[in-house]
């Protein structure tokens, strides 16, 4: 099985979802570097506050080097420098990402990168989800998840919810 590193928005997405444990299911061991158990512990906004020790999914584990300070001056949460410099430090088979300038980051540093998207994707190709739609629907309207309409389409298209024109 794969080793999984992952920044906030993927686990409170697919926990908002009830879907959390498909990254164990797809990938095997999660792992969280602190700054992301803790914006998942205690979030800014107005999102319920997920404990991954609880939930029994995930492990806190910290980043071992400072390589993650030239992350900081491109603009990059807590999270999402340490989750990279997690995953670069374990040589994480994937990142867990969404955010457009984390991902940006994590693929120039040659990252094998995913975000909750990918994650519904695969898991409807394995066959553990029956429909991908209604999850970006969800996703869309209770979680203000970002995605435009022709990227909507495309991946509605590729896990055969929409047919090829």
């Amino acid at each position: 099985m794969a080793i999984v590193v992952s920044d906030t928005s993927a686990i409170r997405a697919l926990h908002h979802l009830g879907l959390l444990g498909l990254i164990k299911s797809l990938y095997g061991d999660l792992l969280v570097p602190p700054a992301v158990d803790t914006e998942l512990r205690t979030p800014r906004q107005a999102f319920a506050p997920i404990d991954l020790a609880l939930l029994g999914v995930a492990r806190v584990q910290t980043p071992t080097t400072g390589a993650h300070i030239s992350l900081a001056v491109i603009g990059l949460d807590a999270g999402e420098i340490e989750a990279i410099t997690l995953a670069i430090e374990i040589g994480a088979d994937y990142l867990l990402i969404d955010e457009r300038m984390g991902r940006a980051a994590a693929a120039r540093l040659g990252l094998r990168i995913a975000g909750v998207i990918g994650v519904l994707i695969e898991a409807k190709r394995r066959g553990l989800l029956p429909e991908v739609a209604p999850l970006l629907g969800r996703l869309r309207r209770e979680l203000r998840f970002h995605m435009h309409a022709a990227f909507e389409s495309a991946v509605l298209r590729t896990v055969g919810e929409i047919r090829q024109l």
